[in-house]
């Protein structure tokens, strides 16, 4: 496999390695042995692109039964690993509700203690549930970080140019507000070019106008010229002859009954779903403005999407497509559920905020941790993708177009997702690629920070229904096909959104029941709200 990654080459020798030091068996022999079962698979399913790839049987699903067929021994730590610590779940939520139940005993404890009242001890006991249960999270996502390290997902090699089955539009989602606004987006589309040039790899907007009383108003059309204008400049800069790298797509506005104006067809879940049914030959969307190379649309296989001030870095983009387009990770589509079970219809890369967004303001420094690109970047620990193997989707990835019509094409019921993140990772089944960086901004102000926030948790609730059996549909109702690791994340998500109003309501309530020890009190507050900055 010439094009593979050297990081992924790396591994599969020193599997073929560790695999001959546990057996009777030469690198060789075993290194034999491996193209002896992928072929195999190839001669069973000459479509097979999963079993017959080499990673496969040495560091996949298949590793146990190569082991198996080469009288391989497992090491005592893997007969740990593949014994007790196979239930990954059950230890992990067993240690979450332990720490929790403990936490909470012990606030009722203390409460009782003092007081020599049992039901005011039950009542902060109950309070403090969701206020302990983030200090619970933060000590057993470190064990977990602990017993299971963080790996890099397989890649193809991304030094090499993007191949042409593997060809890519990145989408830069804006609402376009002014001249300005657009000029602003085509600016940051520019700098995500030059840093990722390639022939098939494309970059568009994907823009909405912002809602009005009117389908169309008069300050609508300066607003799309100046867009225009700015694609014209950067195709006739960089465009070939025959090839114009840019494109510009603009939705026109349709009457939303739910909030009583005219808007962008479901923002930008609708945006990104009618953009993947244009590019396979639809024709009843609703963009008004398409100017791209339309010939190029069919054999577009992927699609990156980023947001308006999203800095995509050197190579980021191949690097992305590396990553989702290796035969370990590509998305298989269950045709029952409509959902990935195998593989990855949607890889997330880290987000991390840019040195000009974190110096925006005081507030903006403050929340943005650490800032600009890391030169020795790295895998880094995330629970669900080192736990559960999946990550979580922010908005920000890279997409295979065919699943995401498959899996995602009329899903939804209109106007009732506001926060549609969380469930298409879901539906398309979502890796985490930490080793692969994005840059965006923090909100310079507490102002926009709690308006984005606001958004967020009323998009949070708006997923409750998918805890439960059966979902809705725009035709009725289905059996609800997210798995119990799908919908932790809904309840994860919605205890954050009650950890600030329950948390205050239990500072508030410690202090009128306990007629004394407030001082000790305030310390337990102070040490429950700091205590994910100690580590």
């Amino acid at each position: 496999y010439p094009r593979m990654d050297f990081v992924s080459r790396d591994r599969y020798r020193h599997a073929i390695e560790g695999i001959a030091r546990r057996c009777e068996h030469s690198e060789i022999e075993v290194a034999e042995a491996v193209i002896s079962h992928s072929l195999e698979a190839l001669r069973l399913d000459a479509a097979d692109g999963l079993r017959s790839h080499v990673g496969f049987h040495l560091v996949s699903a298949g590793r146990y039964r190569f082991e198996q067929s080469i009288g391989y021994r497992p090491h005592a730590r893997e007969r740990l690993y593949r014994g007790p610590l196979a239930a990954r779940g059950t230890i992990y939520w067993g240690m979450l509700g332990l720490f929790t139940a403990l936490l909470a005993g012990g606030c009722a404890a203390v409460t009782y203690a003092v007081t020599a009242n049992v039901w005011p001890a039950i009542a902060l006991g109950l309070l403090s549930v969701v206020p302990v249960s983030e200090v619970a999270l933060t000590v057993v996502n470190r064990l977990a970080a602990w017993l299971w390290p963080a790996r890099t997902l397989p890649k193809i090699d991304h030094r090499q140019p993007v191949s042409g089955a593997h060809c890519t539009m990145v989408v830069y989602t804006a609402l376009l507000t002014s001249a300005k606004s657009a000029q602003h987006v085509i600016d940051n589309m520019e700098i995500g070019y030059l840093a990722n040039t390639d022939h098939n790899v494309r970059f568009a907007v994907l823009a909405d106008l912002k809602g009005a009383a009117d389908q169309r108003t008069p300050a609508d059309e300066p607003v799309v010229e100046a867009a225009r204008r700015g694609i014209a400049v950067l195709n006739e800069r960089y465009g070939l002859p025959g090839e114009r790298p840019f494109g510009l797509f603009v939705r026109g506005r349709t009457w939303s009954e739910h909030d009583k104006t005219w808007m962008g067809w479901e923002r930008k879940r609708g945006a990104l779903t009618e953009f993947c049914s244009l590019l396979r030959g639809a024709t009843d969307t609703s963009f008004e403005v398409v100017e791209a190379d339309s010939s190029i649309f069919p054999g577009l296989t992927f699609v990156i999407t980023l947001d308006t001030d999203t800095v995509l870095p050197r190579d980021g983009a191949r690097k992305l497509i590396s990553t989702i387009a290796h035969p370990l990770n590509r998305a298989q589509l269950d045709p029952v559920t409509r959902t990935v079970r195998h593989g990855y219809g949607l890889v997330q890369p880290r987000v991390s905020m840019s040195l000009e967004g974190a110096g925006g303001s005081l507030f903006a420094w403050l929340y943005s941790g650490i800032t600009g690109v890391d030169p020795y970047a790295g895998a880094v620990s995330d629970t669900y993708q080192d736990v559960f193997g999946e990550g979580s989707f922010t908005g920000k990835g890279i997409f295979e177009v065919d699943i995401f019509n498959a899996a995602l094409g009329d899903r939804f019921c209109e106007n009732t997702l506001l926060s549609h993140d969380l469930l298409e990772g879901s539906y398309l089944r979502t890796a985490l690629a930490s080793d692969v960086e994005v840059l965006d901004d923090q909100p310079s102000s507490y102002i926009s920070h709690c308006a984005r926030l606001h958004r967020w948790v009323r998009g949070d609730w708006q997923t409750l229904p998918w805890l439960f059996p059966r979902v809705p549909t725009p035709t009725g109702h289905e059996k609800n096909p997210l798995t119990r690791l799908h919908r932790w994340k809904i309840v994860d998500n919605l205890r954050r959104t009650l950890y600030p109003p329950l948390m205050m309501l239990f500072s508030l309530a410690g202090f009128a029941v306990l007629s004394e020890g407030h001082w000790a009190w305030l310390v337990l507050v102070l040490m429950l709200l700091g205590f994910p900055l100690y580590f």
